[in-house]
C-alpha cells in the first residue's frame, strides 16, 4: 500500500462550498487523516489515475485537485497530535 497526499482547492463564492460529497468520499479510503483544511492523506492499494478518477466526478469544473505520492521524506509542525501519528505510521 501506498500513501498519497490530496489537496483540492473548491472554487466557489466564499462561504457556499460544498465539500460534504468529496469528504465522504476520501473518508471511504481503507485508511485517511485530514491534516489542514483541504489536505488529506490517504493510504491505500490505489495509485493516483485511480484515485483521480474517483473524486474528479466530484468537483466543479473550475475547482482544483492535486494527488501525488507520499513518502517518509516529510516534515510537519503544528499538526494535531493524532495526525502527527497517522503521518509516522503511514509514511514509509
Amino acid at each position: 500500500m501506498n500513501t498519497y497526499i490530496i489537496v483540492y482547492d473548491l472554487i466557489k463564492e466564499r462561504g457556499s462550498a460544498d465539500y460534504t460529497k468529496l469528504h465522504n468520499k476520501i473518508r471511504s479510503f481503507e485508511s485517511w487523516c485530514k491534516a489542514t483544511e483541504s489536505t488529506w492523506f490517504v493510504h491505500t492499494t490505489m495509485n493516483a489515475k485511480e484515485i483521480f478518477s474517483i473524486l474528479h466526478p466530484l468537483l466543479d469544473s473550475n475547482d482544483k485537485l492535486l494527488i501525488t505520492r507520499a513518502n517518509a521524506d516529510a516534515r510537519w509542525i503544528n499538526l494535531a497530535p493524532e495526525v502527527s501519528d497517522w503521518l509516522q505510521n503511514n509514511l514509509k
